[in-house]
C-alpha cells in the first residue's frame, strides 16, 4: 500500500541536531515522514532517488554544503520549498526572510516547533501555487549574508560563465562566449534567463575586477529590462496604428481587442512587479549595512533613522506584493475569451 505521508528531508552534519529534529518534527508533523542525512552530497543522493515535499538544510556541512543542496534543488526540483538553518543574526533574518520567496531562513539553534511551523507554511505556500522556483537573486542574497567564498558556474543554453565571490562579495566574473571578465561579464551573466547553476569551491580568478556592488548591478539590469519591455510594447502599439488588420488575419472584435489590451497590461504589471521584487531583494543587504553603519556612528538618532528606513522598505515591499497579487487575481485574459 502506498503511504499517504509526505516527506521532509533534514540535512545537518551534527548528529544531535538530526536526532533532535527527527524526533521533534515527528511529534509536530504527524502527516510527515522525517528522513535525515549528514551532508550535502547525501541530501542530493536522497533527492535523486526519493520524492521529497520539503527540505530542511544546514548551510555549513562537509563534502557538499547547503549551497550545493540549494543549487541542486533549483536546477532539478524547483518547486520543493526549503527551510535553511543558519547562524545569521535574528535581526537580519527577521528583516529579509519574508522577501526570500520559497526559501525560509531560521536562526540556529531553533526549536522543533519553530522549524515545523516553517515546514507547514512552506508546504502551504507551494500548495497554493505561490512558489514557482528559487530566483537567482535569492541565492546571491544568501551568499552575501553567509559571506561565502566560491564560484558559481552559470549556464543558459549555450551561454555560460562564472561568477566569483569572496566573503560574500562579487569580485570577478568571466563570460565564455565574450571571452571577457570583470563587470561587463557579470552584467551579461546576471541578465541571463532560465539559468542553471553549480557551486564550485575553487578560489581561482578571485582577484577583484568588479567594484560596483552586486545590488547596484542587479538594479541596473532590472531597470534595463524594464526599459526594453516598454520599448517593445511601444513598437507593437505603433505597428498596430498603421490601419487595418494584417493580411490573412480575421478582423478582431472590439471585445477581443479589449481583452488583448488587458492581457498586455497584466503581463506588463507582472513584469514590473517581478523587477521591483528582485530589486528589493538585491537592495536589502545594502540597506541593512547602511542602518548598522548609522547605528555605529551615533546610536540615539540612528535608531530612529533605522526604524524609518526599515518601515519605508517594508511599505515598498508590501506594495510590490499587493501588485503581484492583483496581477495574479486578474489572471490571463487570453484564457477566458473564446475563438
Amino acid at each position: 500500500m502506498i503511504s499517504s505521508l509526505k516527506t521532509v528531508l533534514v540535512a545537518d552534519d551534527e548528529y544531535a541536531v538530526r536526532r533532535f529534529l527527527q524526533e521533534g518534527l515527528a511529534l509536530h508533523l504527524p502527516d510527515f515522514e522525517v528522513a535525515t542525512v549528514a551532508d550535502g552530497q547525501e541530501a542530493i543522493d536522497f533527492l535523486t532517488s526519493h520524492p521529497v515535499d520539503v527540505v530542511v538544510t544546514d548551510i555549513a556541512m562537509p563534502v557538499k554544503d547547503g549551497f550545493a543542496v540549494l543549487a541542486h534543488l533549483r536546477n532539478h526540483h524547483p518547486n520543493v520549498p526549503v527551510v535553511v538553518l543558519t547562524a545569521a543574526d535574528a535581526e537580519t533574518i527577521e528583516r529579509n526572510a519574508p522577501r526570500l520567496g520559497m526559501l525560509r531562513v531560521v536562526q540556529k539553534p531553533a526549536t522543533a516547533a519553530q522549524v515545523a511551523r516553517h515546514v507547514l507554511d512552506a508546504r502551504a505556500e507551494t500548495a497554493r501555487g505561490r512558489m514557482s522556483g528559487m530566483p537567482l537573486t535569492t541565492l546571491l542574497q544568501l551568499l552575501q549574508r553567509e559571506r561565502k567564498s566560491c564560484s558559481l558556474y552559470v549556464r543558459s543554453g549555450e551561454r555560460r560563465g562564472r561568477l566569483h565571490f569572496r566573503s560574500g562579495e562579487l569580485v570577478n566574473a568571466y563570460a565564455f562566449e565574450l571571452d571577457q571578465e570583470g563587470e561587463a561579464a557579470a552584467r551579461y551573466l546576471l541578465a541571463l534567463d532560465d539559468v542553471t547553476i553549480d557551486f564550485e569551491r575553487s578560489l581561482h580568478n578571485h582577484l577583484r575586477r568588479i567594484h560596483t556592488p552586486l545590488e547596484a548591478l542587479l538594479l541596473d539590469i532590472a531597470r534595463e529590462r524594464d526599459e526594453r519591455s516598454r520599448d517593445a510594447q511601444a513598437a507593437v502599439a505603433a505597428a498596430g496604428d498603421d490601419g487595418g488588420p494584417v493580411a490573412g488575419e480575421p478582423p478582431s472584435s472590439p471585445l477581443a481587442a479589449a481583452a488583448d489590451q488587458l492581457h498586455a497590461a497584466v503581463a506588463d504589471l507582472r513584469g514590473r512587479t517581478a523587477d521591483v521584487a528582485h530589486a528589493l531583494d538585491a537592495a536589502a543587504p545594502a540597506l541593512a549595512d547602511a542602518a548598522r553603519a548609522l547605528a555605529a556612528a551615533d546610536r540615539a538618532p540612528a535608531a530612529a533613522a533605522e526604524r524609518r528606513l526599515a518601515a519605508a522598505f517594508d511599505d515598498v515591499s508590501a506594495l510590490a506584493r499587493r501588485l503581484a497579487q492583483a496581477a495574479d487575481a486578474l489572471g490571463d485574459p487570453g484564457e477566458r475569451h473564446g475563438p
